[in-house]
């Protein structure tokens, strides 16, 4: 493996505006924030402590 060699690239999404129903729908289904709570968990459990991640979200899940 070469250093620094990618084989995806995130790009820029362009700023469009949305309507008022749509902006204060919550991001993530009453399900989903159970399952990131439980991989949070599980987590914290691996590293015993506070563990600060960031998450993303595509159609395979988390």
């Amino acid at each position: 493996m070469a250093a620094g060699r990618k084989t995806h690239a995130v790009g820029c999404a362009h700023t469009q505006t949305i309507s008022h129903t749509e902006a204060f729908e919550p991001c993530l289904s009453e399900d989903q924030v159970k399952e990131l709570g439980r991989s949070l968990l599980t987590s914290e459990s691996v590293v015993d402590g506070p563990a600060e991640i960031e998450w993303s979200l595509d159609e395979g899940g988390f």
